[in-house]
């Protein structure tokens, strides 16, 4: 009897397939299972993974913490920054800038209940405002500045009252520059009784 060679190739076709489709199985299970048992070593050369808040986005100095400013994320214990993290960091102020993808910790935000001014002076100084109208300059938080003032009218009376105070905050009214807790109380007297000039500085102390 005669046997035709594509009849036969036809009753083959459903072993090989089956064969392949087992063959393929294998081979993706055995990268899967190597590929969780890499991540599980990592995990465990990295001291584990833990989940924590992170900025979803650039964080200015003094600025409240809302919930729009935070997402979740899994990192290595091992790579996470000494300073304890923070997991619900909604309410607080930043006492520093942050970046996109940074972990939320104790020492980038203020102790709460503290106002976005006082979160941003270190414990050595003290803020002072003076009027915004007798500034002239396009200011804003953490730029440095000199701060000089006067009694009289001549450039002859002009002192340096601060140098490289930072400014916290910037109103319509005002300027509050951080200085030296020394330097406080003649900054203060300058800017009630005289006129008081802030010269942009390229460092801040």
């Amino acid at each position: 009897m005669r046997t035709f060679p594509n009849l036969h190739r036809l009753r083959r076709l459903p072993i090989l397939w089956w064969a392949s489709v087992i063959a393929l199985a294998f081979v993706i299970g055995s990268l899967v299972a190597g590929t969780v048992s890499r991540a599980e070593a990592a995990a465990q050369r990295y001291e584990g993974v833990v989940h924590v808040a992170v900025a979803a986005k650039t964080v200015e100095p003094g600025a409240i913490i809302s919930a729009g400013d935070i997402r979740y994320d899994d990192r290595p214990r091992a790579f996470l920054p000494d300073s304890p993290t923070v997991d619900n960091p909604v309410g607080r102020v930043a006492s520093s800038a942050m970046v996109a993808g940074e972990v939320f910790v104790d020492a980038k935000l203020a102790p709460g209940g503290l106002s976005s001014v006082a979160a941003l002076l270190h414990p050595a100084e003290r803020a002072v405002s003076v009027p915004n109208s007798k500034v002239g300059l396009r200011l804003k938080v953490n730029d440095s500045v000199d701060v000089i003032g006067s009694f009289g009218s001549t450039d002859e009376t002009a002192l340096t009252l601060a140098e490289a105070a930072r400014v916290v905050d910037v109103s319509e009214d005002s300027v509050t520059v951080a200085v030296a807790k020394s330097e406080a109380p003649r900054v203060a007297l300058v800017a009630s009784k005289g006129h008081v000039s802030l010269a942009l500085s390229s460092f801040a102390r």
